[in-house]
């Protein structure tokens, strides 16, 4: 069959490469598996050609894997469209099996012999009948009918009475539920409103000239800048802390500089990913690594701007020693007082002038 396929293949203008028996063999495991005929595998095997756009016409053992995904699509295309073969019945069917069930068996091409129910039934049909006998038959028939069908709703005769009940457990809880949703919405009405209270509105709008968002790059880069001038120079004056310079310049002593923290990458803020970000006046915008590892406890998040001081004596990173979030405000005049007092106190102990 091996020699069948490939002249089929050869027909088609199709050849094969140097791995032709391993090539074959799978075509012939197809067709096996798949019920294939030769000709039919090659017209597959065009269609797998055409929709991959596959260039030449050798056939070679590295499609093979993706042929076979091709014809199990085609298979199970195939199946899905295969008829169900069912009937579908109708109200109509149903009143004919249900009307069959109670004329009886007795034509002549009845396989299966009538019940022993039914013999009664068959032997009035069979007899001569008078016609009391005839019109009680009928009365039997006709309240057999009657007893297996349902009642129309406008000839039941206990109007207002519930005939069946369905899921009446999940009824009787959906009502249960409804009772205490009832009580609690008692309860709810029990309870007295609470006072009042009035609402002081110090301010209904924005200031003119506020912006929550900026729209240009040239807004928001003069808003970050601006941030870190007044961060460093709140700093400066407070006389705790020397000027800021550039963090990212390589120096062996201690230096202190203001920059706004961020994140290396768009991944989350931890300590392996915190960079500090100078102004343009001091470090021209640079970003340098933050090493937090001296630190005792921080906590940062990006777009902070802090003071740092610590040593870069790399260039490359620098590393914290102490972390300015805000300034302390000191109440001067109280802590002179204090400290006079104590000197007064220790004063008048040892020595009085």
């Amino acid at each position: 069959m091996e020699e069948e396929i490939k002249s089929e293949f050869e027909k088609s203008g199709f050849s094969f490469d140097e791995e032709e028996d391993q090539t074959l063999q799978k075509c012939l495991t197809f067709c096996i598996n798949y019920k294939l005929s030769p000709s039919d595998l090659v017209s597959s095997w065009e269609i797998y050609y055409l929709n991959r756009q596959l260039g030449g016409s050798r056939v070679e053992n590295a499609h093979m894997d993706g042929f076979l995904l091709h014809l199990q699509m085609e298979q199970k295309d195939s199946i899905m469209k295969e008829e169900t073969n069912l009937h579908v019945y109708s109200s109509n069917d149903v009143d004919m099996l249900l009307s069959a069930e109670h004329e009886g068996f007795h034509g002549g091409n009845s396989d299966t012999p009538p019940h022993e129910s039914d013999q009664p039934f068959l032997e009035s049909h069979n007899s001569v009948l008078t016609p009391g006998t005839i019109e009680k038959a009928s009365t039997e028939k006709s309240s057999r009918v009657a007893s297996n069908r349902m009642t129309p709703f406008g000839q039941r005769m206990n109007k207002f009475v519930l005939q069946s009940s369905f899921n009446s457990q999940d009824m009787e809880n959906e009502a249960k539920k409804e009772d205490l949703e009832d009580q609690e919405n008692d309860v709810i009405r029990r309870v007295q409103p609470g006072h009042r209270c009035s609402l002081q509105v110090h301010q209904s709008q924005p200031k003119s000239g506020c912006r929550f968002l900026y729209d240009r790059i040239e807004d928001k880069f003069n808003f970050l800048e601006n941030r870190i001038r007044r961060k460093a120079t709140a700093l400066a004056k407070s006389g705790l802390y020397e000027e800021p310079t550039d963090a990212t310049l390589a120096s062996q002593k201690s230096v202190f500089a203001v920059g706004m923290v961020c994140c290396e990458g768009e991944g989350h803020l931890n300590e392996k990913s915190l960079l500090l970000q100078g102004s343009v006046e001091h470090s021209l915008g640079q970003r340098v690594r933050l090493d937090v590892q001296n630190l005792s406890q921080f906590s940062l998040f990006p777009g902070q701007v802090i003071g740092i001081e610590g040593n870069n004596p790399s260039g490359h990173c620098l590393i914290a020693s102490q972390l300015v979030k805000f300034i302390s405000v000191v109440n001067w005049s109280f802590h002179f007082r204090c400290v006079k007092v104590a000197i007064l106190i220790y004063c008048s102990k040892v020595m009085a002038f």
